[in-house]
């Protein structure tokens, strides 16, 4: 009789742990301390070394470990090996290149501060993102010289007086004096070919005084995307790159014979973090690619011999809307990496192009907290990391809390005046404790914009804790889910409405090619009424009157609750992404169903009798201001 209890102790205890996964939580806490702890280590022998702690330290060592392995290719297809690849503000303004890759690896290593400035930036975006900088010195390449030429001369004189621009062109040359001051006095800036300068040392190795670098010093600047407004910098200090490469082999997810083909700008966090300093700090080899192309995407990863990748989610999307070929799984690729991926087409991704591991993960360029999903199966897809009984009682850094959608502020308890911990399977805004050894990531030279970012008193009095701008919860088995980005979910008819279930839903419909969702006010009307800004598909073009028949029946069979369902919709023939794909829906939800800011597009409204789609007339607009109209 002992016997069997035991045994169906053992088997309840067995079961307790798959469902909870108690074991594998407290071995991924072991040894993301033990990762952690040896990077804190290795900074302070560094600093009481020399006082040199440079995120180059991490790409030393693979040069020392892999001198003769290919460390990165460029878009042209030219090699360099890793011995080969061998404070001031300088800004960068390069398309992704081989001569981004370098400049930023040498910039890490004589502690000049890399301000990485979007190439896509014109007018007056461009002139702030230079100007908060502080930069000295511009290098950018000849195809990025027009958008100073279209600023004028003046205005360039007048609001980047301290900037000295310098033209690099890897291509040209080596060229004559002569040839080069005719060329700089053509682009009205001064003109470098790279041939015509010496790569190598001017001075023996071993001579070289290091600077004192602390690894809380800036290393780079990353721009935020700019969906709100004006993009604001973060800075991203020396231990971030240095911990993404030193800690890199011991998370066994990419190894020395991995070759990472990357579409992403290098002057984004996803590009710039995980690409350059992931791959290279696991003695892998990067392949950079000029520019994303849905189309060739897959036949460059076989010709290239790519085995894993790096995306956003709208990348996986966009692969998924091109037509099925008998080549999608002819290639090597065994992994893909990255964010945002959503759950609707995970599988199916996976699916069709026979890439068995899908590395999601979360975080935010200026954030305090991530997560990591390694997967494989079915089990923890759609998922981004999780966030188990174990993590929950023994690293309480990381907590969900209860939202308040009408303030855009996480609510508090009327008693206590503290935050609220949300339950399992209800959303809630997640965020991250900063304690006194935390390495913020303040925004640079912004520092209303920073504390707009923090919570104080949140479960305690004289706590500090960084609010990552999303909406997450976790399930009943401690899977960390997204919801909605915060300010993104709004409320119509006393209900929170969250945009990004919305949009996979409608995404999900034959006719649609795009569509971004989101809440417009409108006079005389409680809460904000939804709103769909949608790309028809040709199907969709040719089918029209039987999509604005069949949208609405289509989102209710799918489980839409009917508040939920978009009142709106604006036919476009393109909606503006930023450089990483994400729709920029603030000036969406400004232009609203304004007829003198929609350039043209069509309008839609739903007709809640009918339950079908119809012109956007007058008639409509005069019930609408009379608060007669059922929305």
């Amino acid at each position: 009789m002992l016997h069997i209890s035991a045994a169906l102790m053992a088997l309840s205890a067995m079961y307790v742990d798959a469902k909870y996964h108690l074991t594998s939580d407290l071995k991924n806490l072991i040894r993301t301390k033990k990762a952690f702890d040896g990077l804190l280590a290795l900074c302070a022998d560094l600093n009481a070394k020399d006082g040199y702690v440079s995120a180059y330290n991490g790409y030393l060592r693979t040069v020392q470990q892999y001198p003769n392995s290919t460390a990165v290719i460029s878009p042209e297809g030219r090699e360099w090996t890793y011995a080969q690849a061998d404070e001031d503000v300088v800004a960068i303004l390069m398309s992704n290149s081989a001569e981004v890759y370098f400049v930023k690896f040498a910039m890490m290593r004589t502690g000049i501060v890399g301000a990485m400035i979007n190439h896509n930036l014109t007018g007056a975006s461009l002139i702030h993102c230079l100007k908060v900088s502080g930069a000295r010195v511009l290098l950018c390449t000849e195809s990025h010289v027009q958008p100073f030429h279209d600023l004028g001369k003046q205005v360039v004189a007048d609001e980047l007086n301290n900037i000295t621009p310098y033209v690099i062109d890897a291509h040209a040359g080596p060229l004559s004096p002569a040839q080069i001051d005719a060329h700089s006095e053509k682009l009205g800036m001064q003109y470098v070919p790279l041939q015509n300068l010496k790569w190598e040392l001017t001075y023996p190795h071993d001579s070289w005084v290091k600077p004192k670098i602390s690894e809380r010093d800036p290393c780079m600047l990353i721009y935020t995307s700019g969906t709100t407004g004006l993009p604001k910098a973060a800075v991203l200090p020396h231990l971030i790159y240095l911990g993404a490469q030193w800690m890199a082999p011991g998370r066994n997810v990419f190894f020395p014979t991995d070759r990472m083909y990357c579409t992403m700008p290098l002057f984004h966090g996803t590009g710039s973090v995980l690409s350059m300093s992931t791959i290279a700090g696991s003695g892998g080899c990067l392949i950079i690619a000029k520019s994303f192309s849905a189309r060739t995407f897959i036949s460059e990863c076989r010709r290239l011999n790519a085995t894993c990748f790096v995306y956003v989610g709208e990348i996986i999307r966009y692969l998924m809307a091109t037509p099925p070929s008998p080549d999608d799984k002819n290639h090597n690729l065994r992994l893909a990496s990255g964010n945002g991926l959503r759950p609707d087409i995970w599988e199916k991704f996976r699916e069709r192009f026979n890439v068995p591991t899908i590395y999601e993960f979360y975080a935010a360029t200026e954030g305090q907290t991530a997560a990591f999903n390694l997967n494989v199966s079915s089990e923890g897809a759609g998922k981004v990391g999780r966030y188990g009984v174990i993590n929950r009682l023994i690293d309480p850094t990381v907590a969900i809390v209860k939202h308040d959608h009408s303030t855009g502020e996480a609510y508090r308890d009327p008693k206590t005046g503290f935050c609220i911990r949300v339950k399992a399977n209800e959303p809630g805004e997640i965020i991250g404790q900063i304690l006194p050894e935390t390495v913020q990531r303040p925004y640079y030279k912004n520092k209303s914009a920073s504390e707009k970012k923090l919570m104080r008193d949140v479960f305690k009095k004289g706590d500090v804790w960084f609010r990552m701008g999303d909406l997450m919860m976790f399930d009943t088995d401690g899977w960390l889910m997204f919801c909605d980005r915060v300010g993104d979910t709004f409320r119509w008819k006393g209900e929170n409405v969250a945009t990004d279930e919305v949009t996979l839903h409608i995404a999900s419909h034959s006719a649609v090619q795009d569509v971004a969702v989101y809440g417009i006010p409108v006079q005389n009307y409680d809460g904000q009424v939804g709103m769909a800004a949608v790309v028809l598909s040709p199907k969709g073009k040719e089918q029209f009157d039987q999509f604005c028949k069949e949208l609405y029946p289509f989102l209710r069979k799918r489980g839409v609750p009917e508040y939920a369902i978009p009142r709106f919709i604006r036919l476009m023939d393109h909606i503006t992404s930023t450089h990483t794909h994400k729709h920029q829906k603030a000036k969406l939800r400004t232009d609203g169903i304004h007829v003198d800011k929609i350039n043209g597009d069509k309008l839609l409204i739903l007709d809640v009798d009918k339950k079908v789609y119809q012109t956007l007339e007058e008639k409509h607009r005069q019930l609408m201001v009379e608060g007669k109209a059922r929305l």
